[in-house]
């Protein structure tokens, strides 16, 4: 009987795991979600604002650069400083959804 308790526990306890991970994706309820400017936020770090954009490959979330005339001006954007810029909150944080979309980003604040 107490192997049978065991399993019982066991499986209980998975399944509140596994629950409480998919609670754990998800944005705390009171929190506000927006999309990332990061256009802008190029612009705000290198003062080149006519020229100033960027560069990415769709199919890389993490190929996002800041540029000058088509000429790279960053290694990587920092997307938790974008998100930053986007909401004018400090307290705000980059989230992404899938890895191999670039344009799946969004700010949590």
């Amino acid at each position: 009987m107490k192997i049978k308790r065991k399993f019982a526990a066991l499986g209980i306890a998975a399944f509140l795991a596994a629950g409480a991970g998919l609670v754990g994706v998800a944005a705390p309820a009171q929190a506000a979600t927006s999309g990332v400017d990061v256009y802008g936020y190029c612009k705000s770090q290198f003062g080149f604002k006519p020229a100033a954009g960027t560069s990415v490959n769709a199919g890389n979330a993490y190929s996002w650069r800041c540029t000058y005339f088509g000429v790279p001006l960053s290694y990587g954007v920092d997307m938790n400083a974008a998100c930053r810029y986007t909401t004018g909150r400090s307290w705000a944080y980059a989230g992404l959804r899938d890895t191999r979309n670039a344009y799946s980003w969004y700010c949590v604040y």
